[in-house]
């Protein structure tokens, strides 16, 4: 690992699917509303033209916001949505003047907060 890793925050809970608590808070500069991206590491890569290390994959966990501060801690929730299909349908007809009248489609969609599918351990740095 190299040593731009070995300072870099982690998350030390999960807290629910949505939401982790990570080893910085306000004594690191911290503050609500900042956003992180939660990754581990993945292998080494190596370039296959020189056969030199290109340094390690990061593979995104997600991506959070911080909700709540304290001296050393920052819980941090989910900031990614997934749009779902279209739940319903709505068909509204007027019928003034024309003999056919108009229809207004309105289709809504539903969205979820994705987990975070963090571990504890991942690193967490801003973005």
């Amino acid at each position: 690992m190299s040593d731009y890793y070995k300072n870099m925050h982690r998350v030390v809970k999960i807290i629910d699917r949505l939401t982790v608590a990570i080893n910085a808070g306000s004594s690191s500069d911290v503050e609500l509303g900042d956003k992180f991206l939660i990754f581990e590491l993945g292998d080494e890569i190596i370039d296959p033209t020189d056969g030199q290390s290109l340094g390690q994959l990061e593979l995104v966990r997600g991506r959070a916001e911080v909700i709540h501060v304290q001296e050393k801690i920052a819980t941090l929730k989910s900031i990614e949505f997934e749009n779902s299909l279209p739940r319903k349908r709505i068909l509204k007809k007027s019928h003034g003047l024309s003999a056919f009248g108009t229809e207004e489609v309105i289709e809504e969609r539903e969205s979820s907060l994705i987990s975070l599918n963090a571990e504890v351990g991942d690193y967490v740095k801003p973005f």
